[in-house]
Formats: C-alpha cells, structure tokens, sequence
C-alpha cells in the first residue's frame, strides 16, 4: 500500500514562503525510525542506495533526501527498459567470391551446368537481355556496380546483385531467402531492389518507356498483315491480378465477387514481340471491362482525338 508523506523543505532566502514535496512512501516506513529504511531494503540500485544510506545515518539535509526518492521512484519505472541489455549484432561472414563463382558456372560459364533453357525458365528472360540489363545498370547506378571496402575485400558484383533482384521479382520471395544461395543479406537485397527499380527507368525510359512512333506502327501493320488482321495494330487485353495483401478499410471498394479474393486489373497494350505499349492498372476487380475501357487513358486519348476533328 502507498500513502502520501509531505517532507517539509528549507525555505528559500529569496522567497518567503515555504515549499513542500510529495512522494510516495509505503505504509511500513511510517513505523520506522528514519521513515527511509523501506527504500535501502527494497532497492537494488546500486548507485543510489549508498547516497541514500549515507544520508540517513548522518541526518543529513531532508531536501536532499526527497531529492533522492524522487530519482530512485523514476529509477524504478525506468528499469525495465533502461536495465535491459544491448544485443550486440552478429556478424556473419558470408564468401561472396565462392557465391559469385557458383553463380557464374551455373549459369553463365561457356560451359554451364544449366542450359538456356533453364536459364528462361527461372529467369523469365533469354540470357542475352539479362546481361544487357547487367551491364547498363553497372554502368549508370554506383551502388550496383562492383564496389571494394576499406580493406581491399570485393564486395558482390552486379551479376549477383541484379539476380538477387529478380529471384525476388520472379517469384515473389522474401529477401532473406536469397541469402542462402547468393551470400546476400536482406537488407542489401531490398536496397539492390530499390536501386533496380529507380533505374530501370532512368536507363531504358526513353526506349521502351514511351509511345509507337510512326516506324512502330508501320513494322506491326507489316506483321498483322502477314497474320490476315489488316489494319490492326494491337488490341487491349486486361487480367486480374490477385491482391493479397489488400488492406481491410478497402475491402468495400475492392470486394470479393468473381474470384472470391480482392483483385486489381491490370490493363496493357502490347505488341508479338512483348513490346508494352500501354499499362494501366489499379482499378478494382468488380469493373466490368466496358467500365474499364471508359476509365482507361487510351479511350480517353481517342475519344478527345474524335472531339477536336
């Protein structure tokens, strides 16, 4: 049980009246001699007992004495946090040299262990494009090209930086599960992955990243004509796509009807060789595609096109 004891204080030279502290004393301490042994016997600090002590046995100035129990009550609620111990990080030494090896010769050797066909299968890619991308992202990012550290030790290389990236693209993987393979920690996956993604763009933006020009069109006129489809350049294909982590406050607008989970669509226009021309995705699964089309920006495009002839 705790009651209350207001300890008087010296008064102050400069003021006239008399200032006086409450603090929280157990019912125990009104019985004893010096109404501060409660504390020593129940205290552990090691620094402020002693104070205390000393204090009590001289009879020394009460001011300093609340002064003291108010810094050991804090103590107390400060303890289980400030009395918890630091867990020093562990440092894994991970051989990033044999991990590169290992990636090289499985791979990318003149004679590797898996053949292309492997290789696009994992990959979702013909190896030719990824050591394309390799090379033009090692050459315009910083982080991702081949960096040493203080002591001279290679650090990973783009090749195993830029797999890390699409193991985790490809397959929707944590970071740490590249680890095991690569000899690549999470938190450097996850920054090799915003790096990526940053630069992708910025290298490849003005190739692939934009509208047909008047050579586009003609060369995919050419292929539909040799197909039969005269006068047709591309159609929109849309998909839905499965959001499984759709937070609870949207499920409203995101709800569960034709595929049983929230989904997003995803709307793209590309050509016979993969060439994305158009991508607009966001909208909720339950639009139907003519509501779709409507909200879609290339209909938008047409339609103001048709307004200004």
């Amino acid at each position: 049980m705790l009651v209350l004891v207001r300890c008087p204080l010296r008064r102050n030279h400069q003021s006239s009246s008399s200032s006086s502290s409450i603090i929280p004393m157990s019912s125990s301490s009104l019985s004893s001699s010096d109404g501060l042994n409660f504390i020593i016997n129940d205290s552990n600090n090691e620094i402020i007992m002693p104070v205390v002590q000393h204090l009590v046995e001289h009879q020394q100035d009460p001011q300093h004495l609340v002064f003291l129990l108010q810094l050991q009550q804090a103590t107390k609620e400060l303890t289980p946090y400030a009395s918890k111990p630091r867990v020093k990080k562990r440092c894994i030494k991970r051989d990033r040299e044999q991990a590169h090896e290992r990636l090289y010769m499985d791979y990318f050797a003149d004679d590797p262990i898996y053949n292309d066909h492997h290789f696009h299968r994992r990959f979702r890619m013909q190896m030719h494009l990824f050591l394309q991308i390799v090379e033009a992202l090692g050459n315009h990012s910083e982080y991702i090209q081949l960096r040493h550290d203080t002591t001279g030790k290679r650090g990973l290389t783009p090749l195993t930086k830029c797999t890390a990236v699409m193991c985790m693209l490809k397959y929707g993987i944590a970071a740490d599960c590249v680890d095991e393979y690569l000899k690549i920690s999470a938190s450097t996956a996850l920054k090799c992955m915003k790096k990526f993604c940053l630069a992708i763009p910025q290298v490849f933006g003005d190739e692939y990243l934009r509208k047909p020009n008047q050579a586009d069109v003609d060369r995919v006129l050419q292929v539909a004509q040799a197909c039969d489809f005269f006068d047709m350049l591309e159609c929109i294909d849309c998909m839905h796509w499965e959001w499984k982590n759709c937070p609870t406050g949207w499920n409203g607008a995101f709800p569960k009807r034709l595929y049983k989970v929230q989904t997003i669509i995803l709307e793209a226009v590309a050509s016979y060789d993969t060439w994305i021309y158009h991508a607009f995705f966001g909208l909720p699964g339950n639009l139907n595609y003519i509501n779709v089309l409507d909200c879609c920006p290339v209909s938008q495009e047409l339609m103001k096109i048709d307004t200004e002839m």
